[in-house]
């Protein structure tokens, strides 16, 4: 599953309504509505190591993107389970800028240009998480 920086993983592009996603790939294995966000819908896929979640407020779009499947990949560069420092070397051109957020047992590095985070353990990637940008008048940017 390639990722496309501020658009969406593989055919599944940001914007999306959710039956335009399971035409795409099915139906979830889970549905659920987020109990900490009562506007936000999760939808998982176990096969697919991919979880999505839909924002009601905005007419139930895609919006959100977490996934620790092992083809995952950015310009054609593998993620997960790779080593933390080897990927941003490969990424410096394209992906200059990261925060660093570190927890007890995981550190976040999240590039807020692409809405970016990789998630790491034991300095490897272990799954990557994108949302829709949002502009300066706090709107998603819709791909086209």
């Amino acid at each position: 599953m390639q990722i496309h920086l501020r658009t969406g993983i593989g055919a599944l592009r940001f914007g999306m309504m959710r039956e335009e996603i399971v035409r795409l790939i099915g139906k979830p294995d889970v549905e659920k509505h987020d109990s900490d966000d009562e506007n936000e819908f999760i939808w998982e896929y176990n096969d697919l190591k991919l979880r999505l979640t839909f924002y009601a407020n905005e007419g139930f779009r895609l919006g959100y993107i977490r996934s620790s499947h092992r083809n995952l990949s950015l310009n054609n560069q593998k993620l997960i389970d790779k080593k933390i420092d080897k990927v941003l070397g490969e990424l410096k051109e394209e992906l200059e800028s990261w925060e660093l957020d570190e927890y007890d047992l995981f550190t976040v590095y999240f590039n807020e240009e692409n809405w970016l985070s990789l998630n790491v353990e034991y300095q490897r990637i272990t799954d990557f998480e994108m949302g829709d940008p949002i502009n300066n008048e706090d709107e998603y940017e819709w791909p086209n």
